[in-house]
């Protein structure tokens, strides 16, 4: 029965290249894509493996993330590419005024977080406001609220918080390396004409 499949198999491949399928434009562009995404697949694992050997874990943030797990902070936050916006909307809290936020997120817990700027402003104080830039993106946060927890003992998390920590350190160290990387790069861009219309 397999010997069966795999002649079939074969006789299948044979009539599609006789036919030319393989030189079609979709077929040969889903085996680019299917290429180019398991080759950044491979990459991306490789350099993990490599940044676990560098990446390392102290006591002291350790006790720091810990520390993080007794509360659930209220966030308020707009966002915007141009920074002259976000620098206008944190002039006007300097001075007393009213902000229009975008969004608000929370009472969330350390733990829920997945933005730097969010996990960089989790320490803020209550009323305490600043700007952050993520993925060429500017954000004014600013802590509404904060209430406390009580989170596990340290002994039963401390396990899983080392791994979180390194985790997020990898993350980081990736997104370095390809920034210094992309800033080296010489990237060529190429504008493609449209097929013009076919007459009939």
């Amino acid at each position: 029965k397999q010997l069966e499949v795999i002649v079939n198999r074969r006789i299948l491949i044979q009539e599609a290249t006789k036919r030319r399928l393989a030189e079609e434009e979709s077929f040969v562009n889903t085996i680019r894509n299917f290429w180019e995404q398991t080759l950044i697949r491979n990459l991306l694992n490789q350099l993990s493996l490599e940044l676990v050997k560098t990446v390392t874990v102290s006591e002291a943030e350790i006790n720091d993330y810990y520390s993080k797990l007794s509360q659930k902070v209220s966030f308020e936050v707009s966002g915007s590419p141009d920074k002259k916006v976000i620098d206008g909307l944190a002039e006007k809290l300097l001075q007393g005024k009213t902000v229009e936020w975008d969004k608000k997120f929370g009472p969330v817990a350390h733990e829920e977080i997945a933005s730097a700027a969010l996990e960089n402003a989790f320490s803020l104080a209550i009323g305490e406001s600043k700007v952050y830039v993520e993925n060429a993106f500017y954000y004014l946060v600013r802590v509404s609220a904060k209430e406390s927890v009580t989170p596990p003992a340290l002994t039963e998390v401390r396990a899983r918080i080392e791994a979180q920590i390194k985790q997020r350190k990898q993350q980081a160290a990736l997104e370095k390396w390809l920034k210094e990387t992309r800033a080296k790069a010489k990237i060529h861009l190429f504008t493609v004409q449209p097929h013009p219309a076919k007459t009939k």
